[in-house]
């Protein structure tokens, strides 16, 4: 090979790695994470504009811009007022959860910002992550990053039981 054609090779090799790796690499065990501090952090649209409210009840509704609420990092949209109204009363219950860390990066021990465009929910709560891959891990096995509700106890039927 030619001195140039080597140096091709190795740019395009090099560039190949950081395309295919960067997200899960830095998910699971680089460390390299961009430094952001409090003043340059500024809320994102979250969740591609839909609405969250309407996410956690199966139901992938366009939110519009008037009708936006900001909680943490994330920036969410509504499609009326009275569906804001009752994410307002509650955020937490249908916000993003960890605050915006990827669920499968911190199972592996890694505080790691997932991307507010690539979610997933289950069981009601939304979950986020750095790339499709990282998503697809935890789309196959959620159970294996989150624990599931329990189950309520059966109820015993009426006119059961001793008297």
């Amino acid at each position: 090979m030619k001195m140039s054609q080597w140096k091709l090779w190795v740019m395009l090799s090099a560039m190949f790695v950081l395309w295919q790796g960067w997200g899960v690499l830095s998910a699971e065990g680089s460390g390299s994470e961009p430094a952001e501090t409090e003043e340059e952090q500024k809320p994102v649209l979250a969740l591609k504009g839909l609405c969250p409210v309407c996410l956690v009840s199966g139901k992938e509704v366009e939110g519009k811009e008037e009708f936006a609420s900001t909680y943490g990092d994330f920036i969410y949209h509504f499609p009326d007022a009275e569906t804001k109204a009752k994410f307002d009363a509650k955020p937490a219950s249908y916000a993003i959860q960890l605050d915006g860390l990827c669920v499968v990066c911190k199972a592996a021990g890694k505080d790691m910002k997932g991307d507010p465009s690539i979610f997933a929910v289950h069981e009601g709560k939304i979950y986020i992550f750095p790339n499709d891959d990282i998503r697809q891990k935890f789309v196959s096995d959620p159970g294996k990053y989150v624990a599931s509700k329990p189950k309520p106890a059966p109820r015993p039927s009426e006119g059961s039981g001793s008297r």
